[in-house]
């Protein structure tokens, strides 16, 4: 191979224009570079996992707090006013009419509480706020627990 004539060492341009006697070389470092761990498209891949894997858990996250603070603002609710289980029991009583319904099962607190042209039954599982219709095919529920919930998935599927 022909040189060129130019020499491998070459003087920065500092050196020329302060008169520093500095040379530097044009070959490459002599410390070694390690490669990468990775190829880069793996890396990349790696890192969109991990963004996809961080965004789930902030979902998860913002859900389970939406859904204690929930239960917190009911239960403070509750301990102020209970449910007005008497409108409550009498419109499922008017949505479920076609089922004939045969009584109404709830809990000792509500049964007080309760103007039904139908019988109450008395559920010691049931908390205050639960009611079940029971018809000539089976029983409607409608859980204190399962009504928040569905408003609290309503109320996130929004946002």
């Amino acid at each position: 191979m022909r040189s060129s004539g130019v020499d491998d060492a070459f003087v920065s341009l500092e050196t020329l224009l302060c008169g520093r006697e500095q040379v530097t070389s044009r070959a490459a470092p002599t410390e070694d570079i390690p490669p990468p761990a990775m190829p880069i498209g793996e890396a990349a891949r790696e890192l969109g996992l991990l963004r996809l894997a961080a965004r789930d858990a902030y979902d998860r996250a913002a859900r389970a707090l939406l859904q204690s603070l929930a239960g917190e603002v009911l239960g403070r609710e509750l301990k102020l006013a209970p449910p007005d289980i008497d409108a409550l029991t009498k419109r499922a009583l008017d949505v479920f009419a076609t089922y004939e319904p045969l009584a109404l099962i709830v809990s000792a607190d509500d049964a007080r509480r309760i103007g039904s042209p139908i019988p109450i039954r008395i559920d010691p599982s049931m908390g205050v706020g639960d009611f079940s219709v029971e018809v000539r095919t089976g029983a409607f529920e409608s859980l204190l627990a399962f009504r928040r919930d569905e408003v609290i998935a309503r109320a996130i599927a929004a946002a």
